[in-house]
């Protein structure tokens, strides 16, 4: 089960990203050129969030080039659905967890 707790809240972060595809990814040489998603993880400050967030996304084809919206989930400003409740549930098991995953073929995504 991956029920969260309200003390989840203050130790996972939300931020969406817009990620850019490494011209060495089969992907790539598909057209697409990057992504976006809002990732969760389980850490104590934006720091903490960039470099894992990076260090996951970059093992996956991808590297950051953007990041709005950067905040503790206790801060309120993002609506806690079931979706989010089981991803911060998970952030248990492995830190860094991400919603829907949105491609695109375009430079300007």
């Amino acid at each position: 089960m991956n029920a969260y707790t309200i003390e989840d809240l203050g130790t996972v972060w939300a931020g969406r990203l817009l990620l850019r595809l490494k011209p060495d990814t089969e992907e790539y040489a598909r057209g697409f050129r990057g992504a976006y998603t809002t990732v969760l993880v389980r850490c104590e400050n934006a720091e903490q969030f960039i470099s894992a967030a990076a260090k996951h996304v970059d093992r996956e084809g991808f590297e950051i080039s953007g990041i709005e919206q950067l905040f503790p989930l206790n801060s309120g400003q993002f609506e806690i659905n079931k979706t989010i409740e089981n991803l911060v549930g998970r952030t248990r098991e492995y830190p860094v967890q991400w919603t829907t995953f949105h491609t695109f073929k375009d430079e300007a995504g």
